[in-house]
């Protein structure tokens, strides 16, 4: 989740470069975006978010590491540089070899990103940062996961560039293809009624 960010006396300009980004991740405690030349900070994750994150690096980490096939998983702390002027945390992703990216901090090739949504981050999450995913060309997953139902959006890219939207319940498999492995929706939300958040019959009411 990101909220947006007011530019200290050291940063006080109408769009940052990614020098003063990077040197404001290094000095802060608080992680931040920089998308489009403009740096945002991220708010905390509910548990509800945080179980539904850990589910799925969980689930695609053991997924990967049987299928042998050299890909791995991460969480919320590896970044992505999509390029000069954006820089941003997914909730997922995972990484197929040659693993490239200009720091051990940050990434430039991830293939699956996954998304989990929050109050604040709905409707970006769906249209404005999956346009951000979309301009790397290593990405051919995108994953949506909601916290009031058991649902997962996912977007396929396909060979002509378009993307096939499948919505996903809670007795789904989520095929990745690309990467050749399957995610149970119901192993990723297990349990997750225990910490607050929807029962696997939960009725989603909207987008987020």
């Amino acid at each position: 989740a990101s909220v947006p960010w007011r530019p200290s006396k050291s940063f006080c300009k109408k769009s940052a470069t990614l020098e003063d980004y990077l040197a404001l991740e290094a000095a802060s405690d608080t992680k931040h975006e920089f998308v489009d030349g403009e740096i945002y900070a991220m708010a905390g994750a509910s548990r509800p978010h945080n179980h539904v994150t850990a589910g799925f690096v969980g689930e695609l980490r053991s997924a990967l590491l049987a299928k042998g096939c050299g890909c791995v998983a991460y969480g919320s702390d590896m970044r992505v540089q999509v390029d000069a002027t954006t820089q941003v945390y997914p909730d997922a992703l995972v990484l197929c070899p040659p693993l490239e990216g200009p720091d051990a901090m940050s990434v430039t090739n991830p293939v699956v990103i996954v998304e989990v949504q929050s109050p604040s981050t709905g409707s970006w999450d769906l249209s404005g940062k999956r346009d951000v995913y979309a301009r790397l060309p290593s990405v051919q997953h995108y994953l949506v996961a909601h916290v009031e139902a058991w649902r997962v959006e996912h977007f396929r890219r396909l060979p002509d560039g378009s993307w096939r939207v499948t919505v996903h319940g809670s007795d789904d498999a989520i095929d990745l293809d690309a990467v050749g492995v399957t995610v149970s929706v119901a192993a990723v939300y297990a349990g997750l009624d225990t910490v607050g958040g929807a029962a696997r019959d939960a009725v989603f009411r909207g987008r987020g």
